[in-house]
């Protein structure tokens, strides 16, 4: 099982996106396996997984951080599998319950903001269960 995510903010196509942060409307997840990379797109009533047409050697992450998405890499000391508890279903509670992490906010801009603190504080993000964290610019 993979344990390297990327997190990526981004703005999204709807409708509640226009009460939300500018340019954090919406996250999804990008990981790769063997062979693939892979996105992970968490909705309001459904998550859609789909294999990305591009080389493996193609850099995804630095390629959405170049078209103007927040973009953070995470990857956890080991695979963690957690029960999924009840939520409300928005794009960033999916990512936690995918991840296996809680974030204590409903919105994007909230959830970058945590990721970007824990990655100014490497005792909190191991304290997570993080190996690592990394905000791309």
């Amino acid at each position: 099982m993979n344990n390297e995510y990327w997190i990526v903010f981004t703005s999204g196509k709807h409708w509640i996106t226009r009460f939300l942060k500018r340019q954090y409307g919406h996250v999804f997840l990008i990981t790769k396996d063997d062979f693939n990379w892979m996105k992970i797109n968490p909705g309001f009533d459904r998550t859609e997984p789909m294999i990305l047409n591009v080389g493996y050697d193609f850099n995804v992450p630095q390629y959405l951080s170049s078209q103007g998405n927040k973009v953070v890499h995470l990857r956890t000391g080991s695979p963690r599998l957690k029960l999924g508890r009840w939520h409300i279903r928005t794009c960033v509670k999916e990512c936690e319950s995918i991840l296996g992490i809680k974030l204590q906010g409903l919105t994007p801009w909230r959830a970058y903001k945590k990721l970007a603190k824990m990655a100014n504080d490497p005792e909190v993000s191991v304290k997570k269960g993080f190996s690592h964290i990394c905000v791309l610019t």
